[in-house]
């Protein structure tokens, strides 16, 4: 959507938040947000994937943010980071933290843009270096409180022409992922050069109906990574999750006849060290799920084969570390590219 000048990627609703002057910003809409599970309501205004994107018309723009609190969920700090095009801003620049008290930061036209261009267009990087692309901190909500300066949206091939979409838990959300550029799937986008659609809910993929109706309703995405299984482990039975698993693959399926769905089961976690079979079988219906529906399209892939590297998990056994998120990104990359390509 755009607001004020400016490109909120990966945003689809600003909800006025008075008591900090400023907005909130949802990923999804109010009319499918508000039909979600409980959880899922709060985790869609956190900032996975979320950019603020503008071109710098002045001599410099100022984006002020501040965090929501957390009330001790996570982190009272959150990070942000500030990129031209697909350079990583400089270390006075980036990364920057937000605070629940305002924070401005004040980016300047790049002194050296005209070989950062050159460089861009040799090496065919996805992202002109004059677009400035603000990474929201992807764990918790943050407030948008001003925009100041002369801006204006992205122009046409200023950024990636094609997007993906990825849906799943706290692991797509980006948790442990150390930075917002970290998480897997934007480590994947960017070596695709594709755009992101980020709907990961921490905590909260319960494979909802009405979201899986939404991403299938969605037209401006060339194919799709789903993630499933972690969040409804402890809370439904095989049959429930048999039965959801179903809804939300065929749904999206049926709707984008040809499109390719890459359904990731559980990736590895502590009920594998502990020998725990209810994981097993929640693997297992996945996996059976894409064989039944036998459509070349819909590809079945091991979160176990993703994350294997002992080091990849951090110390809760559950969420992959940095060197998680990369392997997991590699590997994506070449199961999606050989699929692409054929």
């Amino acid at each position: 959507m755009f607001y004020n000048g400016v490109e909120l990627y990966n945003i689809e609703e600003l909800l006025r938040d008075e008591e900090r002057e400023g907005f909130l910003m949802s990923r999804v809409p109010g009319k499918v947000r508000n039909l979600l599970n409980e959880n899922a309501r709060q985790t869609a205004f956190d900032g996975p994937g979320c950019e603020i994107r503008f071109n710098i018309k002045g001599e410099s723009v100022s984006i002020t943010l501040s965090r929501v609190p957390t009330d001790g969920k996570t982190l009272d700090t959150g990070l942000c980071e500030v990129y031209f095009g697909s350079f990583q801003g400089v270390y006075s620049l980036s990364p920057r933290i937000i605070e629940d008290e305002p924070v401005k930061i004040k980016i300047s036209k790049a002194e050296n843009i005209k070989l950062m261009k050159e460089i861009a267009r040799e090496k065919k990087l996805s992202f002109d270096p004059e677009l400035i692309r603000v990474f929201l901190p992807y764990d918790w909500p943050s407030c948008l409180l001003n925009i100041e300066g002369d801006c204006s949206p992205p122009e046409k091939g200023q950024a990636p022409g094609k997007k993906f979409l990825a849906y799943g838990s706290s692991i797509t959300h980006g948790s442990t992922s150390l930075r917002p550029s970290g998480i897997f799937t934007r480590q994947l986008a960017d070596r695709l050069g594709y755009d992101l659609i980020n709907l990961g809910f921490a905590g909260s993929a319960h494979l909802d109906k009405e979201l899986a109706d939404y991403i299938a309703d969605r037209k401006d995405w060339e194919f799709a990574v789903l993630e499933l299984g972690i969040n409804v482990i402890e809370i439904w039975n095989v049959e429930e999750f048999r039965n959801n698993v179903e809804y939300f693959i065929t749904k999206i399926a049926e709707k984008n006849p040809g499109k390719l769905l890459f359904c990731i089961d559980i990736f590895t976690c502590a009920r594998d060290f502990e020998g725990d079979e209810k994981v097993r079988v929640f693997r297992q219906v996945v996996r059976d799920k894409v064989k039944e529906l036998n459509r070349s399209e819909i590809v079945y892939i091991s979160g176990r084969e993703l994350l294997t590297t002992a080091n990849g998990l951090t110390a809760d056994l559950l969420h992959p570390s940095a060197v998680g998120m990369k392997e997991i990104a590699n590997k994506l990359y070449e199961i999606i590219t050989g699929k692409l390509s054929s």
